[in-house]
């Protein structure tokens, strides 16, 4: 599926090393756009306490950020990770590279390939039961769709060889296009 270009990424194996220091199963506690607004805020805004992250709404988009290896906490307050500040790609482009490299992720992107039609339930159950996790039901439903919402970010991007820009609509890998969600 990937074609090796012969050269190390220093950015990936940067951020890969502070995932494995702090990885555990990824639960897409905010979505990829919710995430996106929070980087470029906490970009613009650095270094940020916890409360002020809190005051802006972003404490799950913290953990995302936090548990893909994008940011890091210094003395209680947040910076962006010097390879976010350092690299020449658009911050959508290295949230959707770091969540693609993420060990969870590989594995819910390769479910919903060999199950298009799943639903967040089934694939919560999937992961539940693949990474040993006790979850609730109701965890079950919430994480799935969580986890949905961010796969199929993630194949839309490698189907249409495109980074999308995350926005609040579903990349639906059924139907092969994207569909607008409603707001309430």
């Amino acid at each position: 599926m990937y074609k090796d270009q012969g050269n190390v990424n220093l950015q990936a194996v940067k951020r890969i090393n502070i995932q494995k220091r702090t990885h555990s199963v990824f639960i897409g506690d905010a979505p990829p756009h919710v995430t996106l607004q929070a980087l470029k805020w906490l970009k613009l805004n650095e270094p940020a306490t916890k409360k002020q992250i809190l005051k802006k709404r972003f404490r799950n988009a913290k953990a995302v950020l936090s548990q893909l290896g994008m940011i890091r906490q210094e003395g209680g307050k947040f910076y962006v990770a010097n390879f976010v500040k350092e690299s020449n790609k658009k911050l959508h482009e290295l949230i959707w590279e770091a969540a693609k490299d993420d060990q969870t992720l590989q594995k819910v992107v390769e479910y919903i390939n060999e199950h298009p039609n799943a639903k967040g339930v089934e694939i919560g159950r999937f992961i539940n039961d693949k990474f040993q996790r006790n979850w609730s039901a109701g965890s079950i439903i919430r994480t799935g769709g969580s986890l949905r919402r961010w796969g199929t970010w993630i194949l839309y991007g490698i189907d249409t060889k495109d980074i999308p820009i995350p926005v609040r609509k579903r990349y639906d890998k059924k139907v092969g296009k994207v569909k607008q969600l409603s707001m309430f």
